[in-house]
């Protein structure tokens, strides 16, 4: 039985866009056809990835048509390598492929839709240090480091410590902006915000910024048909909530995300436009019913990360804004 924000959402059929046939099982793990499009998802450290990746798109999609990179150093190039090298009518089964480093894969796939997330610079550097600090998966590379030897937040920023210690792109100096505007981009880029602007359209289909993490995922079932499922938030950790940055600390980081507030910034604004160009009130009583069953889904499911759907025995599944007789009918786009 669907939940109830799903059955208020029905429109009259005359509104309605073509049916979108389903693919899948009786668990309700379905997804559209027309997907056809292969996207990539170019995780950048510290912006919600990991919820995209790891209670986003299992939810969403099935297991052949996803292709999850794994984040450590060695398998991140070794999976990279693998894909590259795939043919590209293998490489194209996918739906979706996400993970951290995938713009190397951009010369192998000129016609992939490429989505990122951004976050608000400061925030995504604070999170960076009690992510190395205090996370099991850093200790080893930096965090025993930081704790053996009282390392600021302040000195980590000017360090650049986690990227100096274990991988470039895990560093905390304007790293959004290199993400967004290409490895080679030009300093003098950043007086024009027409410009940037121009240029993240040019490299990426989608950007949205993890402040607006659920309105992200809501944008692309609207325009490309992403299954909008329950899933569980990984991006506020419990450290977060009890740290607070000392004014030495916020110098240092203001001196290192110069470009990446400019980037942010443009960022946000564009994603924020194009979501204005298609909302109207019938989406947002929508929207507001999706946020209101994620809510209840998280309140149930906070000590389990792993958890997905509250409607299907446990079994992970889309939660379509309207359905009828096995298919999707998608919102006016």
């Amino acid at each position: 039985m669907a939940a109830p924000w799903l059955r208020e959402t029905a429109v009259p059929r005359s509104r309605m866009k073509p049916d979108v046939k389903l693919t899948g099982d009786q668990t309700g793990r379905q997804t559209p056809e027309h997907l056809a499009m292969t996207y990539i998802f170019d995780h950048t450290f510290k912006t919600a990835g990991t919820t995209f990746n790891l209670s986003y798109l299992p939810a969403a999609f099935q297991p052949e048509e996803r292709c999850i990179v794994p984040g450590f150093l060695e398998p991140n190039r070794l999976e990279l390598e693998r894909l590259a090298a795939l043919p590209a009518e293998e490489r194209g089964r996918f739906k979706v492929i996400a993970g951290h480093n995938a713009g190397r894969l951009r010369p192998v796939c000129p016609e992939a839709r490429w989505l990122t997330l951004v976050r608000s610079p400061a925030e995504r550097v604070i999170s960076g240090y009690l992510h190395a600090r205090f996370h099991g998966d850093a200790w080893e590379a930096v965090g025993r480091e930081i704790h053996e030897n009282n390392i600021s937040l302040a000195q980590f920023v000017e360090l650049d410590l986690f990227a100096r210690r274990y991988a470039e792109f895990v560093s905390m100096h304007d790293w959004q902006a290199r993400t967004l505007l290409g490895p080679e981009w030009a300093p003098s880029l950043l007086k024009d915000r027409v410009a940037i602007a121009e240029r993240i359209r040019s490299r990426f289909h989608l950007v949205g910024y993890c402040e607006a993490f659920e309105r992200f995922l809501f944008f692309l079932h609207l325009t490309e048909g992403f299954p909008l499922v329950l899933f569980n938030n990984r991006l506020v950790s419990q450290e977060r909530r009890a740290f607070y940055a000392t004014a030495e600390d916020v110098l240092a980081i203001e001196r290192y995300i110069q470009a990446d507030r400019v980037v942010y910034e443009c960022a946000r604004q564009e994603f924020d436009r194009r979501v204005a160009e298609i909302w109207n009130e019938e989406r947002n009583r929508a929207y507001d019913r999706y946020l209101e069953a994620l809510e209840e889904f998280r309140h149930a499911n906070r000590e389990n990360m792993d958890a997905t759907s509250l409607y299907s025995s446990g079994s992970p599944g889309p939660w379509p804004l309207r359905s009828s007789r096995g298919r999707i009918r998608p919102m006016n786009r």
